[in-house]
C-alpha cells in the first residue's frame, strides 16, 4: 500500500535581485560624481601646469588642491581613495610623460598629504561643511587648512629643491597653499553646502506635494 507523503511541502526561497538594484544605483551615482571630479580637476590641473613659473615651478595658485579638500570633506572618507585617484590622474599622467621626476612625485606626495591633514581636521575641529557657520569654526578652519597643512606638506615638497634653496621651495609652496585654502576652498564648500540644502528643500517640496 502506497503512503501519501503529509509532511509539509518545502518552498524553495526565490532568488530576488531587488536588493541588489540599491546598491547598483549607488555604484552608478558614485562613479558618475568620481568622473565628474576628474573631469574636473583634469581641467584645473592643466591650469595649474599652465602656471608654472621657473626656477621652482610651482603654480603660485594650484585650485587641484583645494578642489580635492572640498570634496573630501563633503563625502564619506571610504569613498576618498577614489575621488584622490580621479583627482590625481591628470598629475600622474604628465608626470608619466615626463619620466617621473623626483621633483613631480614628492608634488604629488605633499599634495596628497597636506589634502588629507585639511580633510580630517577641518571635518573634525571645524564642522566640515559648516565651517563658516561660526566665529571658532571659521578660526579652526585657518588655524587647520590654511596655516597647519601647507605648513606641514612644505616640508615634504621642499625636498623638490637643492639643499641650498631647500626653504626657499618650502616658502613658496607654503605660501601657494594656503592662498588656495583661503580663496578657493571656501567659495567651494559654501557652494556645495547651499546645493545640498537647495536639493533637500526640492525633495522635502516633492514629498509634501
Amino acid at each position: 500500500m502506497n503512503q501519501v507523503d503529509r509532511s509539509p511541502a518545502r518552498t524553495v526561497p526565490k532568488t530576488s535581485d531587488s536588493s541588489s538594484l540599491p546598491r547598483a544605483s549607488t555604484a552608478l551615482r558614485l562613479s558618475m560624481r568620481v568622473i565628474l571630479v576628474g573631469v574636473i580637476c583634469h581641467f584645473s590641473t592643466e591650469i595649474g601646469f599652465a602656471h608654472k613659473f621657473p626656477p621652482h615651478y610651482i603654480s603660485p595658485l594650484w585650485p587641484t588642491g583645494a578642489i580635492l579638500f572640498s570634496v573630501l570633506v563633503a563625502t564619506p572618507s571610504r569613498h576618498w581613495w577614489a575621488y584622490t585617484l580621479a583627482a590625481y590622474f591628470t598629475s600622474v599622467l604628465n608626470d608619466a610623460r615626463a619620466g617621473f621626476p623626483v621633483s613631480a612625485i614628492l608634488f604629488v606626495a605633499a599634495g596628497i598629504i597636506e589634502i588629507l591633514i585639511a580633510a580630517v581636521g577641518v571635518r573634525r575641529f571645524a564642522k566640515g561643511l559648516r565651517a563658516f557657520d561660526s566665529l571658532s569654526s571659521l578660526v579652526a578652519y585657518i588655524i587647520i587648512a590654511v596655516v597647519l597643512a601647507p605648513f606641514i606638506s612644505a616640508f615634504v615638497a621642499a625636498f623638490a629643491g637643492t639643499k641650498a634653496n631647500y626653504w626657499f621651495y618650502w616658502r613658496v609652496w607654503f605660501l601657494s597653499e594656503a592662498l588656495a585654502y583661503l580663496m578657493l576652498a571656501p567659495a567651494i564648500l559654501t557652494w556645495i553646502a547651499s546645493a545640498r540644502t537647495t536639493f533637500k528643500d526640492i525633495s522635502l517640496a516633492r514629498c509634501i506635494e
